[in-house]
């Protein structure tokens, strides 16, 4: 399953209709150093109505999605952007584009920060863990 990942029919209980569920089994090996602890396998499921596509098309369209709901997410109750205090479209609309402007200067900012416990003697970028 690792790759491409398997597809099969999928029809719930109380559904008229079969749904396709693209399977994809991800090794996430956790290592200290360069020494492998332990293989972590981790599967994902995507479900779609789309019968047509490649799964390797299925999986980056849902995760743009996935992200696109996200970003959404974060603007609604982080930067509270879609809580407007104007009254019309236009102004509505460019208050939206400044708290998104601000909400990622504030992540960029951030990214530049110096390290924890470096006492602000950083020499570049502080890197970042996914």
């Amino acid at each position: 399953m690792v790759g491409d990942g398997d597809r099969f029919d999928y029809q719930p209980g109380k559904c008229a209709q079969s749904y396709r569920v693209v399977a994809v089994c991800k090794n996430l090996t956790v290592e200290k150093g360069e020494q492998v602890l332990f293989d972590d396998l981790r599967y994902f499921f995507y479900i779609t109505n789309d019968r047509q596509a490649e799964p390797r098309e299925i999986v980056p369209q849902a995760n743009r999605r996935c992200n696109q709901e996200n970003l959404i997410e974060q603007l609604k109750n982080g930067a509270r952007a879609m809580e407007m205090p104007v009254g019309d479209l236009v102004s509505n609309g460019a208050y939206m584009v400044m708290a998104s402007l601000a909400w990622t200067l504030k992540a960029w900012l951030a990214l530049i920060l110096p390290e924890e416990g470096d006492g602000g003697r950083s020499n570049g970028p502080r890197k970042t863990r996914c």
